[in-house]
């Protein structure tokens, strides 16, 4: 390990911190519960992570400092229990060599873009997986590869890279694993041998991926055609209908005519199973007012960002997906209504950056809830009567509540109705 950082260094040199001390290492893997891998331990023991803001150790990837690796495993623990996020299809490359899960305790991040996506040693891997082995996952990564037997082998494949390419650094002075153009790290791995320095034969994992994939999708598509779900809503006071919402259309298509008019719709409704569809959107669908995601597969966070394109979006739904923050949504400017189901808010805070004038959260909890009171923009609040419990109080200006979705009590409905007539 030494070795390779003595070569990483006259590149990363300026960026990397202090070391860490042995004390340091003992006390996070005490909380942790688990022992770190020995060559993760002792590149903590050369750099105790990379100074903020830097180029990203780990092809743009931050190297996250102890108290971060802490931090950001807490957070994901927190999730390890979601049954929810465990009901989506996740696929492992090479096959079976991670566990089918959105998250794990015992996976340990060390690397960020904090975009809620992270490098990790595994230390709980698949049947054919490798105890140590350094594999990718973040919120709504799908695809999860083995890109390392190892931290070490990781580091080789950087000190490899930087001698022999391919790599691009862009004006911000971050760089990426590819020859023409700057590009998430977990995009570039779609289409690299794996794992790194010791390569799975690439054609049978592919096939391999593809088939499981197919597999998985027709599973999805069955269940989410054919599951009803319902929810009562609260509308001024009184019960106004019990939804069943159920679709009919294949949502593997992108709509009904086809992906060379999307140039023409004005209101798409639509499941996304790959990176591919979504920016054929993105890109074509510029006409686009009203966009509905009934499912999103295959797509980072970062990669929601091409949706700004779409200059005349006004109203957004997206199931199924867990945002750190919402400052994703303060880049666009015309949209006035999101509408957020079975999804996660972890901070809020940023919809002050918004032009958002109504929110919508259908079992979606905020963790931080109070602060859309915040929002200069947000007109109306509709969520469940917990949310309009603790938002109504701190609300400075008159907000439209006239919403409820999900079950209330009889004295809950009681203070909600108060709210409406005051």
């Amino acid at each position: 390990m030494k070795r390779i950082s003595k070569k990483l260094s006259s590149h990363f040199g300026p960026f990397l911190s202090q070391p860490a001390t042995v004390e340091e290492i003992e006390d996070l893997e005490r909380i942790l519960g688990v022992s770190l891998p020995n060559d993760l331990s002792r590149l903590y023991q050369l750099h105790n992570g990379e100074l903020a803001g830097e180029p990203g150790l780990f092809f743009g990837l931050s190297f996250l400092p102890l108290p971060d690796v802490l931090n950001e495993w807490r957070f994901c623990a927190s999730l390890a229990d979601d049954r929810a996020m465990n009901d989506v299809p996740f696929y492992a490359v090479p096959l079976e060599t991670i566990k089918d899960q959105y998250i794990n305790r015992k996976w340990i991040p060390f690397a960020a873009d904090f975009g809620g996506n992270f490098l990790a040693v595994d230390l709980d891997p698949g049947p054919n997986g490798t105890y140590g082995q350094v594999i990718n996952f973040g919120i709504k990564e799908n695809t999860r590869h083995v890109v390392a037997h190892s931290v070490e082998e990781l580091m080789e494949f950087i000190s490899k890279t930087l001698q022999e390419g391919p790599y691009t650094i862009d004006g911000e002075g971050t760089w990426s694993y590819s020859e023409t153009e700057s590009l998430h790290f977990f995009r570039a791995l779609e289409d690299m041998p794996l794992p790194v320095l010791h390569p799975e034969t690439a054609e049978s994992t592919a096939e391999a991926l593809e088939k499981e994939q197919k597999e998985q999708t027709k599973k999805s598509v069955r269940s989410f055609a054919g599951d009803p779900w319902e929810e009562t809503v609260y509308v001024d006071g009184r019960i106004i209908t019990t939804i069943s919402q159920k679709t009919n259309t294949d949502p593997t298509k992108l709509h009904e005519n086809g992906s060379e008019e999307l140039d023409k719709v004005k209101s798409l409704d639509v499941s996304i199973f790959s990176i591919d569809q979504f920016e054929e959107i993105a890109k074509k669908a510029t006409q686009l007012e009203h966009l509905h995601i009934r499912q999103l597969v295959g797509v980072v966070h970062p990669d929601l960002r091409l949706l700004r394109d779409i200059k005349n979006l006004q109203s957004l739904t997206i199931e199924h997906c867990a945002f750190y923050t919402m400052h994703l949504w303060g880049n666009f400017r015309n949209l006035k209504k999101l509408t957020l189901i079975d999804c996660q808010i972890f901070d809020a805070t940023e919809i002050k950056e918004t032009q958002i004038e109504t929110l919508e959260c259908i079992r979606t909890p905020i963790e931080n809830i109070e602060v859309i009171a915040e929002s200069p923009s947000l007109q109306k609040f509709s969520g469940s009567f917990q949310q309009f419990a603790v938002l109504q109080p701190v609300v400075k200006r008159p907000m439209d509540f006239s919403k409820i979705t999900g079950g209330m009590t009889d004295s809950e409905r009681d203070i909600w109705f108060s709210s409406l007539t005051e």
